[in-house]
């Protein structure tokens, strides 16, 4: 199963932020006289991309789940963790995220983690993680309580 992150209400406003940065670069390349040197035109273009970085996150953010564990996959990154390392999932409903998936892997350089996750799909994915992570507990922390599914 595969599920999408949702996408931010205010999205549109991150290309507004690069447009202007590159057009703060373009202006002054265009136009020389204004510019202090081209370490200020670097640093607008690469805040610029980076603008439009932040805003294709959420269409590139998916979290797919197999018999073998839960997958998230973000740009570049994936991560994999094993069902049987998932200790905790709480529902928070925060503006970040809607889902807190919390871990522990065991053996040899054990590490506790969490996955933060704000798909569209809210209790389709709920429903899955209770069913594939059934010895995790599952709590909701805008209620202040555990809840079943």
């Amino acid at each position: 199963m595969r599920f999408r992150a949702k996408l931010v209400s205010g999205s549109w406003l991150f290309l507004l932020v690069a447009a202007l940065q590159f057009g703060l670069a373009l202006a002054r390349i265009l136009f020389p006289r204004h510019s202090q040197g081209g370490i200020d035109d670097f640093l607008h273009i690469l805040c610029g991309l980076l603008w439009v970085l932040i805003f294709f996150i959420p269409y590139t953010t998916f979290w797919e789940l197999d018999a073998d564990g839960l997958r998230q996959r973000r740009l570049w990154i994936n991560r994999r963790i094993g069902w049987q390392e998932v200790t905790r999932v709480v529902n928070s409903w925060s503006p970040a995220y809607d889902l807190k998936i919390e871990f522990q892997r065991h053996g040899f350089g054990s590490r506790k983690g969490c996955i933060l996750a704000s798909p569209r799909e809210h209790d389709q994915l709920l429903d899955a993680l209770h069913r594939f992570a059934p010895q995790a507990e599952f709590t909701d922390e805008s209620a202040k309580k555990i809840f079943d599914i």
